[in-house]
């Protein structure tokens, strides 16, 4: 089989790039065909990757000029024609919510007759702070949005929540929605823990961390970790706040939070690092802290699980799929900085039940969140889709 993924961001920096890149690598290894359609840019409109066809750990990676940025969105305008140009691929399989990306590949289905597959990775426009892009979300949910969901053959959430939320917000025919989750893990987890040269670099040194992973934005809920930094500090002591992840335009406001608390000297932002680097970061956290106003799925909670490491994680979105509280995890509310801090005050003071939460969130995970079987269910997916089912 050979299947387009559309996309309209490609450098492997975030949870939908790293879920693409991760199942194509195993539909390749299965023998079948994948390539990517995407843009020369990243998200911030910087970086560029060239134009034309290239290739990526196997992957057929074909990118276009984005000459336009609108809020998050980047405009492709050759993306249409070369998909109704492609005739070689059998499945359009395409990512991301309020993107044109999306309604181009919607397009290509509709005109060239090809089945689309689509996966929003959802994120309702409630959770955007800024004021127009929130209402340009609001209106693409109500109007355009919903194309794309009436031409897809098939529809993946990533989650029960998201599910939901496509049926009861959106009109989405229930019967065409599959729920895999975006992202698994190796049956062996993320191997042993690394020598500590991840601690080393940061000069953590004997300080306790508490470890966060994503992006540096408002919906992320960093604020409120960064709220709760004095309570912890004056329980526990010596603790470093890491926060491993690219900046989308809060990292000031928080640097300037945490003067004004005077806890700057306990928080470390290390920008964005290779996926390598992050597994290797994961074990050495005595806690991971997801303190989200909203998340569709939180791909950075199972790897944390399957580390082993103890998780806290905001009681929003797709992570209560992954978090069973008290059992694999803390749930709270990630607004609320006291309670934040509550929970990695007990984890850090109570390691046996610490250790405990890591290691059943890493049998968890290990057995319920295999990339064997996520694969296999988006295989199906795509045969119902070129089945007409």
């Amino acid at each position: 089989m050979h299947i387009i993924q559309v996309r309209q961001k490609f450098p492997i920096d975030g949870g939908v790039e790293y879920h693409i890149h991760c199942l194509s690598r195993r539909l390749i290894e299965q023998g079948h065909r994948v390539s990517v359609f995407t843009s020369d840019r990243d998200l911030d409109w910087k970086a560029s990757y060239g134009r034309g066809p290239q290739t990526l750990d196997g992957i057929e990676v074909r990118r276009f000029a984005a000459p336009v940025k609108v809020f998050r969105t980047l405009l492709i305008p050759s993306l249409l024609p070369s998909l109704l140009r492609d005739t070689q691929g059998q499945v359009i399989h395409a990512h991301g919510f309020f993107y044109p990306s999306t309604d181009m590949a919607a397009l290509a289905s509709l005109l060239g007759k090809r089945p689309l597959v689509y996966t929003p990775h959802l994120q309702p426009y409630s959770v955007y702070t800024e004021k127009g892009e929130r209402w340009a979300r609001a209106v693409y949910e109500s109007t355009v949005g919903r194309f794309a969901f009436k031409v897809a053959k098939r529809v993946i959430a990533v989650s029960e929540f998201t599910k939901n939320y496509m049926v009861n917000q959106l009109g989405v025919d229930e019967g065409k929605i599959t729920v895999i989750p975006p992202s698994g893990v190796e049956q062996n987890g993320l191997g042993p823990p690394p020598t500590g040269s991840f601690r080393d670099t940061l000069g953590l040194n004997d300080h306790r961390v508490a470890l966060f992973v994503g992006h540096i934005s408002p919906r992320k809920g960093l604020k409120h970790l960064v709220r709760a930094m004095p309570a912890v500090l004056q329980a526990i002591g010596k603790v470093k706040f890491v926060v491993i992840g690219p900046d989308r335009g809060e990292k000031a406001a928080l640097v300037e939070l945490a003067a004004r608390l005077g806890t700057s000297e306990s928080l470390i932002f290390t920008g964005h690092l290779n996926h390598g680097t992050v597994m290797d970061a994961y074990p050495t956290a005595d806690v991971f802290v997801l303190p989200s106003e909203y998340e569709a799925f939180g791909i950075v909670l199972l790897e944390a699980m399957a580390a082993g490491r103890p998780v806290i994680a905001s009681r929003v979105g797709g992570t209560t799929d992954i978090v069973q509280d008290g059992q694999t995890g803390l749930l709270v509310d990630g607004k609320d900085p006291g309670q934040l801090a509550q929970a990695i005050i007990r984890l850090l003071r109570d390691r046996e039940e610490a250790a405990k939460l890591g290691e059943r969130a890493r049998e968890y995970v290990i057995g319920k969140y295999s990339w064997d079987s996520l694969v296999e269910r988006t295989l199906q997916v795509y045969r119902e889709a070129l089945n007409g089912l």
